[in-house]
């Protein structure tokens, strides 16, 4: 059995032995200041337009906080990913920076705090958490909170960066329970807490089934491995089958995909609809949603688009993580007897709308955008349970591993996250507005100044591999 490390000593370079003397409770520092919470969220990697389920996550975090009164700024390492006139249209604020300001020096992230005074930093990215306490940006200042969206399972004796910035925290928010608990380990409840994802109540469109069905949904972004995966064997072992029973079954398949996937299963059914705008409007032609994958952790975000389309889901159990196995779903390990749910469902409109409303239901009552929002300010709002390892007293005589997680704090910090690397090698996302600013300032996308100094840098129709930005 994998052994799962919880990371209790990690000795910061740099960091002061013993109570950093500014390392406040966070309601001592809240009360020295007037208004609501303020929280920065730092993000890389493109945000808007973008079908993906990371993106989902963090622009609908900012929109449900800021609903709640919460002030939330976006700090978006801009790399002409994203169209900052849609960023620039949202209710909260977006900040664009150079990815070297990101990620390298502390000048434009001191002068953000110094200009919002955030109570809290928040990053999805383990690196940018190490990065964040090595160069010195959180102290007496605001909170962190790590947004862990996966956990995989850890090697013996191997400490993963997800558990590295866990340790690191004041905060640690994770979209299911399990890997709450797994990250929890003996601390208990308090600084680890589990907020699943959500969708805008403007999203649920549910539809109403008539009829034979033939149209299989399957969405993704397949340029993840466990995606990319789930979709070759849904072409290769399930269409052919399902073919069988019912001859003009289609699978579509919607989401981002390399070419070489794009050209696979015309002979049997399947559509490749890239990416697309409104991902709900579009599935609601399908009859029956699949959500099978074979490895992976995190939320299934694609389950909530499959519920608010008012589609009826078959899916395995690693296809439901951070929902859960609900009696509205239809549920095997198997292949043939996932097969066998299909063509069930595809012949009974009585039992798709069955499903589809017990899912409706399970959507509103567990995952609306009020009950996300509130869960997450609360978790903002209350005094966090716990020091984080960087203000732990002692750390070198905490555990024997410490000088390896010294290690490991340090090759994280300095490293660009892998994710990213691998979009910008492969040019998997076009620039849709243009270059990324200058280094040493921050664009505030709600300052007409700021504005017509980004109407001034040069359109651009794909970023080089030139624009990964590195750590000295």
């Amino acid at each position: 059995m994998p052994h799962e490390h919880r990371v209790e000593s990690i000795v910061v370079p740099g960091r002061p032995r013993g109570r950093d003397p500014r390392h406040r409770p966070y309601a001592e520092a809240r009360s020295a200041r007037r208004g609501g919470v303020r929280i920065g969220l730092l993000a890389d990697g493109p945000l808007l337009p973008s079908g993906e389920g990371a993106t989902q996550r963090f622009i609908e975090t900012a929109r449900c906080l800021h609903d709640q009164g919460v002030d939330v700024t976006i700090i978006h390492a801009f790399r002409g990913w994203s169209d900052w006139r849609v960023l620039a249209r949202q209710p909260f604020r977006v900040v664009l920076v150079h990815p070297s300001d990101y990620y390298g020096t502390t000048r434009v992230l001191e002068q953000l705090q110094q200009r919002f005074r955030f109570d809290w930093l928040q990053s999805k990215d383990p690196e940018v958490i190490s990065s964040l306490v090595e160069r010195g940006v959180v102290g007496e200042g605001p909170g962190l909170v790590y947004e862990c969206h996966d956990l995989p399972e850890a090697e013996p004796g191997q400490v993963l960066p997800q558990q590295i910035a866990a340790g690191l925290a004041d905060r640690v928010v994770c979209v299911n329970e399990h890997e709450a608990r797994r990250l929890r380990g003996a601390e208990g409840p308090g600084r680890v807490v589990a907020i699943p994802c959500t969708l805008p109540r403007s999203a649920v469109v549910p539809r109403r089934h008539y009829g034979q069905g033939r149209r299989l949904a399957f969405l993704g972004n397949y340029y993840y491995g466990p995606n990319q995966e789930a979709a070759i064997r849904l072409i290769q072992e399930v269409m052919p089958e399902l073919r069988r029973h019912v001859p003009d079954a289609e699978l579509h398949l919607y989401g981002d995909a390399p070419s070489e996937l794009r050209t696979l299963g015309a002979e049997v059914g399947c559509r490749w609809f890239g990416y697309v705008d409104d991902v709900v409007t579009s599935i609601k032609r399908c009859d029956v949603a699949l959500s099978v994958v074979f490895r992976g952790t995190g939320f299934r975000v694609k389950l909530l688009h499959y519920m608010a389309a008012g589609l009826p889901v078959v899916a395995n159990e690693l296809g439901v993580g951070g929902v859960g196995a609900r009696g509205c779903f239809r549920m095997s390990e198997q292949l043939p007897e996932l097969i066998e749910h299909c063509v069930e469902l595809l012949g009974s409109p009585h039992e798709r709308n069955r499903l589809a409303t017990e899912a409706s239901a399970v959507l509103e009552e567990d995952f609306s955008s009020e009950r996300v929002a509130a869960d997450h300010r609360q978790c903002l709002e209350a005094p966090p349970r716990g020091r984080p390892c960087r203000f732990r007293e002692r750390m070198d005589s905490m555990s024997a591993a410490s000088p390896a997680h010294r290690e490991a704090l340090g090759a994280q910090a300095r490293r660009t996250p892998s994710w990213l690397e691998e979009v910008i090698e492969r040019r998997r996302y076009r620039g849709v507005s243009t270059t990324e600013p200058a280094p040493g300032r921050g664009l505030d996308l709600h300052d007409s100044e700021h504005l017509a100094a980004l109407e001034a840098l040069r359109p651009t129709a794909a970023r080089p591999t030139s624009a990964l930005a590195t750590r000295p």
